[in-house]
């Protein structure tokens, strides 16, 4: 369960021209959009490498086991293995994620607007 607090009466978000959904439909499906918030399902099967995309202010949820990479926008190179049940806050970013290990990654992003 994910509890959305009142917005601060400052709140913005930077536009974001590189969205996953348009860029890559097929792995990030949305299953949920309101005022609020934008929830994505990342699918990214073994080996899968995404286009670069841009994400605004964003809790993830790992539904499996998986062990992928994101190279942020600024090159530098993120391990990322987790367990089904972990979640993560992530500011802003630009990346590329890449499925490094032998099973599909699920995982699902709420996106803050």
């Amino acid at each position: 369960m994910i509890e959305l607090k009142p917005r601060p009466a400052d709140y913005k978000t930077a536009p974001i021209k590189m969205d996953p959904v348009k860029l890559d439909r097929e792995y990030h499906p949305v299953p949920l959009e309101n005022d609020r918030v934008r929830v994505l399902r990342t699918i990214l099967a073994p080996h899968l490498k995404s286009p670069m995309h841009e994400h605004p202010h964003y809790v993830v949820v790992y539904l499996t086991e998986l062990h992928t990479t994101m190279t942020l926008g600024d090159g530098r190179t993120v391990d990322n293995p987790r367990r089904p049940g972990e979640i993560a806050w992530r500011d802003a970013l630009k990346h590329v994620t890449e499925n490094i290990g032998d099973r599909t990654a699920v995982e699902i992003q709420v996106e803050l607007k």
